[in-house]
């Protein structure tokens, strides 16, 4: 599997965003550990900013609409790391949120307990750090066995 990380800066937004929806990106900014400001957040960002910093024709509604966004376990934190999805020297566990669980090699939708490349989701991890937000974008190769490979 093959992953697409693209970063974005929460202080320089592009998009054409309402005042209700600014409204939303200040929430965040105010309780970034709340959970119901990530979950507001995640779609708002993903619809404006995501498409602009992609180059695939991908409709990136699955990513959000299907699947809950929750923060990541400890087993799946030490994973991550394991498979250098992320940085090996990483302590932000606080600060990731997937919609999907890793379990044993495999991303489980978190809303269908079913996985995730049986379902309408795109597998997508999220780390949120400060103004920063990350995203982690998994797309399945049959052939590869759940490897891991980041794709810049």
């Amino acid at each position: 599997m093959t992953i697409g990380k693209i970063t974005l800066d929460l202080n320089k937004l592009e998009g054409g965003y309402t005042a209700d929806e600014l409204e939303i990106v200040n929430q965040y900014f105010k309780d970034p550990k709340s959970l119901q400001s990530v979950k507001a957040l995640i779609p708002l960002i993903t619809n404006w900013e995501l498409i602009l910093y992609s180059e695939e024709d991908v409709s990136f509604n699955y990513i959000y609409r299907y699947s809950d966004f929750l923060p990541i376990a400890k087993e799946e934190f030490e994973e991550f790391k394991r498979r250098k999805v992320f940085d090996y020297n990483s302590t932000d566990i606080n600060n990731y949120y997937a919609n999907f669980h890793y379990v044993d090699g495999k991303c489980i939708d978190s809303k269908t307990n079913k996985d995730i490349g049986e379902g309408d989701s795109i597998p997508c991890l999220i780390h949120l750090d400060g103004n920063m937000m990350t995203y982690y974008i998994f797309r399945w190769k049959y052939y590869d066995n759940h490897n891991f490979e980041i794709e810049d």
